[in-house]
């Protein structure tokens, strides 16, 4: 292992919230990361969906949330690539920070299923964020 060349750009993500209902709303998301190190490098692209369900009904500006979802990782580097589905499931809340925005912050518990080239894990991530807001204010 090399001791202090690692170079990494990445780990959040964008999403894009596309409302139902004032409680419900499909939530396409995907992130990008790279990472060099030791000669080498890799790239992880993440694309999933996720179903954010407001407790408050207001249209995902305040209050609590649950939100399941689904995704794909696809990894590569050093001339080889895998890829890795997921299931998972986030708990937050939101606060208004301005008219248009809010501040969102939880936790996500996600299970990477198994296939012939990964073997299954679990991975536990506290997350933070801003939400703006397009259309209803």
């Amino acid at each position: 292992m090399c001791s202090s060349d690692l170079i990494g750009v990445g780990g959040g993500g964008v999403s894009m919230g596309f409302f139902v209902s004032p409680g419900f709303a499909v939530q396409p998301a995907v992130a990008l990361s790279y990472t060099s190190c030791c000669g080498g490098s890799s790239t992880a692209l993440s694309l999933g969906v996720n179903f954010p369900i407001y407790l408050a009904h207001d249209w995902g500006h305040t209050g609590a949330f649950v939100s399941p979802g689904i995704g794909l990782n696809r990894s590569s580097g050093d001339g080889e690539s895998n890829s890795q589905a997921f299931v998972g499931i986030a708990v937050g809340a939101k606060s208004k920070i301005s008219g248009g925005a809010s501040l969102a912050f939880g936790v996500r518990l996600d299970e990477f299923l198994s296939n012939n080239d990964n073997a299954s894990a679990t991975q536990i991530a506290g997350f933070i964020g801003v939400s703006v807001f397009l259309g209803r204010h």
